[in-house]
């Protein structure tokens, strides 16, 4: 008998200021990653950062991009829009 496959849904979200609504209360890719885990019957994990992120949309962008300018240990790939390629089938 195969063995049953779990689905992790892993994803990191930020709410707070954003540049052209406002504060918003729930982030885009949280809102994805629930209708991925309601499709595929996953589960959720919500990446929380060690530090948080400045609320303010602009404190926030100054920080990522400090980040960004850094090399990150494990990281196998990113994009232009700062999506970290990590997934693999286990």
């Amino acid at each position: 008998m195969a063995a049953e496959k779990k689905i992790l849904v892993v994803y990191y979200s930020r709410a707070d200021e954003n540049y052209s609504v406002g504060n918003i209360s729930k982030g885009n890719t949280e809102i994805i990653a629930e209708m991925i885990a309601k499709k595929t019957g996953g589960t959720l994990l919500h990446v929380e950062p060690a530090k948080e992120y400045p609320k303010g949309y602009d404190d926030c962008i100054n920080v990522a991009k400090k980040e960004l300018a850094r090399r990150l240990p494990g990281v196998v790939g990113r994009d232009a829009h700062a999506h970290v390629h990590l997934l693999r089938e286990v």
